[in-house]
């Protein structure tokens, strides 16, 4: 199965945040399909969450809200593509 790499965090990533509770290298998205997008944490200083609860890694969903410092990002997912 094959999987693309986006990483979070403050560093030169995908998905670049200007958060100073945000680690260079915070988290990264493993995305094999729509339906199949797994959070993981890269031991981050203060933690990755999803829908509030603290996460080493999970599978996301379309509506799930994801914290990495004080940013907090709604998860879209347009299944259509």
């Amino acid at each position: 199965m094959k999987r693309s790499r986006s990483y979070l965090g403050r560093d030169p990533v995908e998905i670049h945040l200007e958060d100073p509770l945000v680690s260079r290298r915070h988290a990264v998205l493993e995305i094999y399909d729509p339906e199949t997008i797994i959070l993981k944490d890269l031991s981050s200083t203060n933690g990755t969450y999803c829908n509030g609860r603290m996460i080493d890694h999970c599978k996301l969903s379309d509506g799930d809200e994801v914290r990495v410092g004080s940013s907090v990002i709604t998860v879209l997912i347009d299944a259509a593509r």
